[in-house]
């Protein structure tokens, strides 16, 4: 056995050059069903997992009542002080959290590359940081203040909009504006992350009007979240990463507590390694697992998702369950990307564009169709909204139909890549859309007269710096609604423990990031992104469970 940075490698499987795809003995252990499940299925384990899985599974001694139990191992082939599944924001912040505490960490991430949806998000954070605030804009900002305007968000959420009231429970909400100003400047100073305003233009993405009576609140860092976490973890000799690991199951020992995990390997080893003090669980969303996705939210779009998220896939969440741990309202719903069927998507880069003048932005210059050419929501519900009520339309597709003057500074110059309608006058838009062209032409002469009027009296549109829709070329394009988080996930209290039904603590295992859903959607408020959740909590579930006391 050698050790490294307080991690431990036992000899022959788990070792490095195991993984790596030399002849490896393959590790002698029992396993769940759910083992054999995950790893069938593993898309983003390297391939040819399936066929090792099969010869894994010949070759694995079971355990002796054959209920396929998972088992300690004898011998462990990795170990460190806390185990991290899920290499994204949250699991970089646990681990080097830990490394602060003088815990060792060991990251394993299913994926051929480390930073999860974090990594290709636009890392926009929202949060109080009652410094910047001042410096930024001179403005005076306070928790309370912070969390009052949060307060009126709740029409907004799918709680609100439902007709349910806020939750009495704001523990979770007011625990993340607790943690943000230290998270922010730790990872300004430590990581070096590049915080940059952007109220003004993060404000066309969120419901209008605003509800910030004080402002920024929101902050993107120009040069990721991931490359400087990730920098900064390689450089910590007691934290290590593996990718194209997937754990298959937590292991615990007779209290329940857990001490390590199983993992299967991209060469189709199955390995385990040891948490002596905790296990972290941080793996995202479910929202790529069609099965999921309809069970709990029912959606019967739930063939895509946002490209990127092709490993969210709710592995955490079965984890904990198997675990014994409890979900939190999964049925809540998701969070929507309404997307151009192509390779970029004009609409939202018109969210941007449209939307930057402060406070209350101008509005989008088009209007939202769906499949019959009738309008369906107004254009000014933000984003996520807009995406919600396009996957209820029929065939969950919507059309931004804009004219010349509207579409002049979203149209590319080389529109190879973009998927729309071109056409001289609206009925011949509607033949290519295809809709009616009846109810297309009416639906554009009531938005006109409401611009005329001043008011869009049929979906309340904020239509500052609107024209009416009359000027050829006339351009229609289509929207898919992807979802791309989901508002529920792993049950745990304020502090990160997973917990039992029963509301137990499960002992040294933990939660922390978007498996766990969105704090401020259970709560009933407006969702506050996933980036600030996964970082703020990330952070304070390793340095709890570097505190846990290790169990050898």
């Amino acid at each position: 056995m050698t050790k490294t940075g307080g991690i431990v490698h036992e000899a022959g499987a788990g070792s490095d050059a195991g993984l790596k795809g030399t002849d490896a003995p393959i590790v002698s252990s029992t396993m769940s069903r759910r083992s054999f499940a995950i790893g069938a299925m593993a898309g983003a384990v390297a391939t040819g997992t399936c066929g090792a899985l099969d010869a894994q599974r010949r070759g694995t001694a079971f355990a002796a009542d054959a209920s396929l139990a998972v088992g300690v191992p004898e011998t462990w082939d990795y170990g460190a002080d806390v185990v991290i599944v899920g290499a994204g924001a949250a699991g970089y912040m646990a681990a080097c959290a830990a490394h602060e505490q003088g815990a060792s960490s060991l990251l394993l991430d299913k994926g051929a590359t480390t930073g999860g949806d974090s990594l290709v998000s636009g890392c926009i954070t929202i949060g109080p940081w009652p410094e910047r605030t001042l410096a930024d804009s001179g403005m005076q900002d306070t928790q309370e203040l912070w969390l009052q305007d949060q307060l009126n968000s709740h029409p907004y959420s799918h709680r609100g909009m439902a007709g349910e009231d806020v939750s009495d429970d704001l523990s979770f909400v007011r625990r993340q504006g607790e943690l943000m100003p230290d998270t922010y400047v730790w990872m300004q100073d430590v990581a070096g992350v590049q915080w940059v305003n952007y109220y003004y233009v993060n404000n066309a993405w969120t419901p209008q009007p605003g509800w910030d009576t004080v402002f920024p609140r929101d902050w993107t860092a120009s040069n990721g979240v991931i490359p400087p976490l990730q920098g900064l973890a390689e450089s910590y000799d007691d934290v290590k990463t593996m990718t194209e690991t997937q754990v298959t199951d937590i292991i615990q020992d007779a209290a329940g507590r857990a001490i390590g995990v199983w993992a299967l390997t991209g060469d189709g080893n199955l390995v385990s390694a040891k948490a002596r003090r905790a296990v972290i669980i941080s793996t995202g969303t479910f929202n790529s697992n069609r099965f999921l996705v309809n069970k709990y939210l029912g959606y019967q779009v739930a063939a895509l998702s946002v490209a990127a998220q092709c490993n969210s896939t709710g592995d955490g969440l079965l984890l904990a369950q198997e675990a014994g741990g409890a979900t939190r309202d999964l049925g809540p719903g998701t969070h929507w990307s309404p997307q151009t069927l192509a390779n970029t998507s004009t609409f939202t880069a018109s969210l941007a564009y449209y939307g930057a003048a402060p406070v209350y932005p101008s509005s989008l210059p088009g209007i939202l169709v769906n499949a019959d050419g009738r309008r369906y929501c107004s254009e000014s519900l933000g984003y996520s909204l807009i995406g919600k009520h396009t996957s209820e339309q029929r065939f969950h597709i919507g059309w931004y139909v804009v004219d010349a003057a509207g579409a002049a500074n979203l149209i590319p110059e080389d529109p190879s890549n973009e998927l729309f309608a071109q056409a001289d006058t609206l009925e011949e838009l509607a033949a290519r859309m295809p809709v009616d062209p009846t109810a297309l032409a009416e639906e554009v002469a009531t938005y006109n007269a409401g611009i005329d009027a001043g008011q869009d009296a049929a979906f309340g549109k904020y239509i500052n710096g609107c024209q009416r829709i009359e000027t050829a070329p006339f351009y229609a394009m289509p929207l898919m609604p992807l979802p791309y988080t989901t508002y529920g996930g792993i049950a745990v209290d304020v502090d990160g423990h997973v917990l039992t039904p029963e509301g137990d603590p499960i002992p040294s295992l933990y939660a922390a990031g978007m498996c766990t859903g969105s704090f401020a959607e259970q709560a009933g408020l407006f969702y506050l992104g996933g980036i600030a959740q996964s970082l703020a909590f990330g952070r304070q579930a390793g340095t709890n469970a570097a505190a846990e006391q290790a169990w050898e």
